[in-house]
């Protein structure tokens, strides 16, 4: 029996069609299935297989990914026939998604197949927060490519312009994949990803006696040690709650860690612009940026990733944006005009991350007396 293009077998012995993907059903079923185009019918499919002309699935998540396309095949089918999506379910051996399942959505908020194999790319194009787009109207999709040539994604940008956002959707849409399920985007192909690891956010721990800066050298930690060259790593922020030097010089640490070492591919979002020339020292890095712009002593954010280091931070705006007095924020920036000149007659900022004369002498005479 044929559905909508899909192969229907009822019973335990498949004898499933070569030229067809197949779904199986239990034979208590099938009437119900077929009677579907009906409004207001009740569906549920059970034990969804896939069987044909396909080439053989080479994983878990390749092996759902095929159920579930059979089955949202099903759920646009029922949604255009008048049925009520929320009223079945569709249940795959990779588990049981009650409600608005998995393939439903996917249906309505036009998901797509990724393609998930051995290889070791990385790109999404199109790319969708699955919650957020659902809240703020209209979503700005971003793409993500990444490589063994193009390992970190070095993102800068203001405060709410949107990096956590795109950092978390592609996260989300990593796991979605290998769950097997359809994903929030135009295109999606990557490899075999063992483990997602983040260092997002701001928490302590009173209780354990650790400071909040105490928590993200714990969390930072955890994956200097076990992110492998097949980790999707997002690090937010590294080093904020102690001094500007020892913050900057974690963060740059930890950078040059994850290309040397782990070769993972990582997403770092900060506002250390110094870390933006991370790009001139290592080819595997790569600067991209939030856009924004000042309009009317304001700020727009335009939400949109593109390639570059970001100019500024936003900081005075957004803390006006936040209800910040108008008095403070225009001290503020008397403060940061007057911060700058400073900088400017004090001459060209030397650069931290390279070796002065007075400390490779003192590294000579280190290894002289030892």
């Amino acid at each position: 029996l044929t559905w909508d293009g899909i192969a229907i077998h009822a019973g335990k012995n498949p004898g499933f069609p070569a030229s067809h993907g197949c779904i199986r059903v239990p034979a208590s079923f099938a009437k119900k299935l077929f009677a579907a185009t009906e409004m207001g019918a009740t569906v549920e499919v059970t034990d969804v297989s896939y069987s044909g002309d396909m080439p053989a699935p080479r994983s878990d998540a390749q092996m759902t990914i095929a159920a579930n396309e059979a089955a949202i095949k099903i759920a646009r089918k029922y949604h255009a026939a008048g049925g009520q999506p929320e009223r079945y379910r569709i249940v795959t051996f990779a588990g049981a998604f009650h409600g608005r399942t998995l393939a439903t959505l996917a249906a309505e908020r036009d998901y797509v197949r990724p393609q998930v194999d051995n290889s070791l790319a990385f790109v999404i194009e199109g790319g969708r927060h699955p919650v957020v787009e659902q809240i703020a109207q209209p979503f700005i999709a971003n793409d993500v490519y990444l490589s063994p040539y193009r390992q970190l994604l070095l993102i800068t940008g203001p405060n709410m312009g949107g990096k956590s956002t795109y950092m978390r959707q592609t996260a989300l849409i990593v796991l979605l994949a290998h769950c097997g399920c359809f994903v929030p985007a135009t295109t999606v192909k990557i490899g075999q990803i063992d483990r997602i690891f983040t260092r997002i956010g701001a928490s302590d721990d009173l209780a354990g006696g650790r400071s909040t800066f105490m928590v993200e050298m714990t969390e930072t930690a955890n994956i200097l040690n076990n992110a492998t060259a097949q980790s999707l790593v997002l690090l937010d922020e590294i080093g904020r709650g102690t001094s500007t030097f020892d913050g900057l010089s974690l963060a740059w640490a930890c950078a040059k860690q994850l290309i040397e070492k782990n070769r993972s591919y990582t997403l770092f979002a900060t506002h250390y612009f110094e870390l933006t020339r991370l790009a001139e020292e290592f080819k595997q890095v790569a600067n991209v940026h939030l856009d924004a712009a000042e309009h009317a002593n304001g700020i727009v954010f335009l939400h949109s990733v593109e390639d570059g280091a970001a100019n500024q931070s936003y900081g005075l705006q957004v803390a006006a944006l936040a209800g910040i007095p108008k008095g403070v924020v225009a001290s503020a920036k008397r403060k940061l005009t007057q911060l700058e000149k400073q900088n400017i007659e004090a001459g060209p900022q030397a650069d931290m991350f390279v070796e002065t004369e007075l400390v490779k002498k003192l590294h000579q005479e280190k290894r002289v007396h030892a």
